[in-house]
């Protein structure tokens, strides 16, 4: 069965203390950060093509690109509903 979302890439953002952002909190050696709020702000990093893989790739349920999501011990919570994932493409203009 394939597993739903996280909602991690959807919903949160982490900022570490150095300025960089990543979607995850377990990311501890922070493999998903996705940009640095120091180089651009948190609205262009949020919506940058790197989250968007990140967030397709959980969509898709092909996390062969992230170790940290194969590894993760919190695999179906939280998850995302089709509803959440709808809007996530209206927003994208998808």
């Amino acid at each position: 069965m394939k597993r739903k979302p996280c909602s991690g890439p959807f919903k949160y953002k982490f900022i570490a203390a150095n300025g960089d952002v990543t979607v995850c909190c377990l990311d501890t050696h922070k493999q998903l950060v996705i940009g640095n709020i120091a180089e651009a702000t948190l609205d262009e990093i949020w919506d940058s093509e790197k989250a968007h893989q990140i967030r397709m790739a959980h969509i898709n349920g092909d996390l062969s690109q992230y170790p940290v999501c194969q590894k993760c011990a919190n695999l179906d919570s939280p998850q995302m509903s089709e509803e959440d994932i709808e809007n996530y493409f209206k927003k994208q203009g998808k």
